[in-house]
């Protein structure tokens, strides 16, 4: 039998698949698992349930990473072993399908999603944080870490909530503006803020 180059990407791609319908399955299994263990230690107050938490966690993690890991890559392989399958199927089944139906939209999100990153990223550092603090590690220090991830997480909704409301530049159904546009009006805002109170306050 000859090993062409398109039965080799198919069993490469056999591979992956194998792997990524094991490693996501598993994660939706652990997620309900976790969840079970921190409501049995809510409920009882008992410690054995966090240490039997954090064992899980590492797996968990470690298969998360592996699920995502797998698809990505399975994605491309979609598109290079079967690329009519991939042209008529992508735009419903992927991301391209918010842009297919919706380019507007697609353009509005690509206006704020850095943004929305750091949102999301101020999200996780608080929820860290929070679990820190309630286990007593590193004294004030996730006190504080609390506090700051509070104020970046309201400070990017907050700007990604104004951009929107001042408009967002689109041409052809593409975001026509710069990647900051969204802190825009809150460093003028702030600017002028600054600048009225220097003229007020005496020298």
């Amino acid at each position: 039998m000859e090993l062409d180059p398109v039965l080799l990407s198919r069993l490469q791609f056999a591979f992956v698949i194998s792997f990524h319908i094991i490693f996501p399955a598993f994660t939706i299994g652990l997620a309900a698992w976790l969840a079970t263990l921190e409501g049995a230690r809510l409920w009882t107050g008992n410690e054995l349930y966090r240490r039997v938490f954090d064992f899980w966690l590492k797996l968990f993690a470690l298969s998360f990473g592996m699920g995502v890991v797998s698809g990505i890559v399975m994605a491309f392989q979609f598109a290079t072993n079967w690329s009519v399958l991939a042209e008529r199927t992508g735009p419903i089944v992927v991301g391209a399908s918010l842009f297919a139906a919706f380019p507007t939209v697609y353009a509005v999100f690509l206006a704020v999603s850095i943004s929305v990153l750091l949102l999301l990223l101020a999200l996780v550092f608080r929820g860290l944080a929070y679990e820190y603090r309630a286990r007593g590690f590193a004294g004030g220090l996730w006190d504080k870490g609390f506090a700051v991830g509070s104020l970046i997480a309201a400070f990017a909704q907050g700007a990604a909530v104004g951009a929107m409301i001042r408009g967002i530049p689109v041409e052809n159904g593409q975001f026509s503006g710069g990647s900051f546009d969204w802190v825009a009006p809150l460093v003028r805002g702030l600017s002028r803020e600054a600048s009225v109170m220097c003229s007020v306050m005496p020298l």
